[in-house]
């Protein structure tokens, strides 16, 4: 049985399982590493002004998303 996942990843897999629960990848999304992209972005979800305040409601907001996976 052919995997495709692990057939594109398997240069990037360093181990072995016989099945999964869940998989947690863990990453970037490069056009967000520039101030503009970010703040393009930010307007989007309905922020006008990139402070520390929007960065912690949204870390916040995804913190609390995910903490059920742990």
């Amino acid at each position: 049985m052919n995997n495709q996942f692990i057939t594109e990843f398997e240069g990037n897999i360093n181990f072995f399982y016989n099945c999964f629960d869940r998989v947690i990848l863990k990453g970037y999304v490069r056009w967000l590493f520039t101030a503009s992209a970010l703040s393009y972005f930010l307007k989007l979800l309905g922020f006008h002004k990139a402070s520390q305040g929007v960065m912690r409601i949204l870390t916040d907001q995804l913190n609390k998303h995910i903490s059920p996976l742990f």
